[in-house]
């Protein structure tokens, strides 16, 4: 055996592997293992409807790495089931999307059996492998290599069915792809399941948040008695606001952090773009962003905001508004309510709809009403929120932390 031989096949082996298996896995291309057939683009004349009075036709909008979103399918006439037919989807199938969004891989569920596949989208069909093993084979990895590897001169990408059919794998045999595809489900049951539970966290805050502000529900003060009447106040009344840099900074590889909407939205602000000290100091000058502030986002998205309760040291750009710290208001209770369904409201009848992207202006965020409760009251209710927060963000962790060791262990089950 040549030393070119040997590494061939020790490339076949799995790093990780269940007990009782054994041996190299065999090379196969993809288009071996199943037929590779693209969808049908609707006939002229025809629209997709909502009602649900004819045949589900699958896009890749209502497509989701694992499954399609139900809720969001439309729905093509019967009267032209006979000019589409051919181009169904089972649910002994998988899905690929293989024009504007490439590569999410998926399943259909059963309540879609027999709905009829979008052009951009193609389906491997009449597998000669376990369904559940090929689907994680594509999300492991190797799909994502094709995609980056695939050129086109097209304004919109594509991913050609000759080249799904060439793509490599490497097969154990079938009682090997059935313990690897039940491990890997059960692994993905957990981060549903963490899922669910961050979901319905969610539901609880904001059902929580709504009897609050519109005071169903009253805190009372720690020796029993209730607190003060709420009063109706305009932010501008309570609060200083400013905006960011309306020039695009130029940025630096070493600097001072230059928060953007996606910091705000993503709650995320470890990485971000640098600017100099001397911008920094310069922007400084103007307003300062302290620790008990608040950034809004006004520009895209309307109304998400963050409390900035680290030290920090950074800039912003005209797309945040700045809230300043009042001795008024807990900036806690604050940014809960700012991102309340009440406060929303306010917002959404002074943005600019008609801009693109939407925005609102600077003056008119200190026009929208806020109910003001007494300090004491502010700092129990921000308690309140704040520990619920805390719970889901411990539960977004443990997603985080499955969904890496998941991906740690696809990179080893698979060759």
């Amino acid at each position: 055996m040549t030393p070119k031989t040997k590494q061939l096949i020790i490339s076949k082996i799995p790093k990780l592997r269940f007990s009782g298996f054994s041996g190299v896995w065999e090379g196969k291309k993809l288009g071996d293992i199943c037929d590779v057939k693209g969808g049908k683009r609707i006939p002229l004349g025809y629209s997709l409807q909502k009602e649900n009075n004819g045949l589900p036709y699958i896009t890749v909008s209502d497509m989701e790495n694992g499954s399609v979103s139900v809720s969001k399918i439309k729905f093509v006439p019967e009267s032209i089931f006979e000019k589409i037919k051919n181009y169904t989807i089972s649910t002994n199938d998988i899905f690929i999307s293989v024009a504007g969004t490439l590569g999410l891989v998926g399943i259909i569920p059963k309540e879609l059996e027999g709905a009829s596949l979008t052009e951009n989208a193609d389906k491997l069909t009449n597998l000669k492998c376990n369904q559940l093993f090929l689907f994680h084979f594509l999300n492991a990895g190797s799909l994502k290599k094709l995609i980056e590897n695939t050129k086109t001169s097209n304004a919109q990408p594509k991913l050609a069915i000759y080249a799904l059919k060439t793509l490599d794998l490497n097969i154990p045999e079938i009682s090997e792809q059935q313990k690897i595809a039940e491990f890997l489900g059960s692994t993905g049951e957990l981060i549903n399941n963490l899922k669910e539970q961050k979901e319905n966290l969610e539901s609880y805050k904001r059902g929580m948040m709504q009897k609050i502000f519109s005071q169903e529900i009253r805190f009372k003060e720690d020796n029993g008695n209730n607190f003060p009447d709420w009063e109706q106040k305009k932010l501008g009344r309570l609060t200083c606001i400013y905006d960011g840099t309306h020039q695009t900074p130029e940025y630096v590889s070493e600097g001072i952090p230059f928060y953007s909407v996606e910091h705000v939205t993503a709650n995320d602000f470890s990485y971000t773009k640098l600017i100099s000290k001397d911008v920094f100091e310069k922007e400084n000058q103007k307003v300062k962003l302290e620790k008990n502030d608040i950034l809004m986002t006004k520009i895209g998205d309307i109304g998400t905001a963050r409390l900035i309760d680290w030290d920090v040291g950074a800039s912003f750009y005209v797309s945040l508004a700045l809230i300043k710290q009042s001795k008024d208001m807990s900036s806690s209770f604050l940014a809960q309510y700012i991102n309340s369904e009440n406060f929303q409201k306010e917002l959404w009848k002074k943005t600019i709809h008609v801009a693109f992207p939407k925005k609102i202006n600077l003056g008119e965020i200190g026009e929208c009403y806020v109910i003001v409760p007494s300090l004491s009251e502010q700092q129990k209710i921000a308690e309140f929120l704040t520990s619920i927060d805390k719970v889901i963000e411990s539960k977004q962790q443990q997603i985080t932390q499955v969904e890496q060791w998941k991906k740690g262990l696809m990179q080893g089950l698979f060759v």
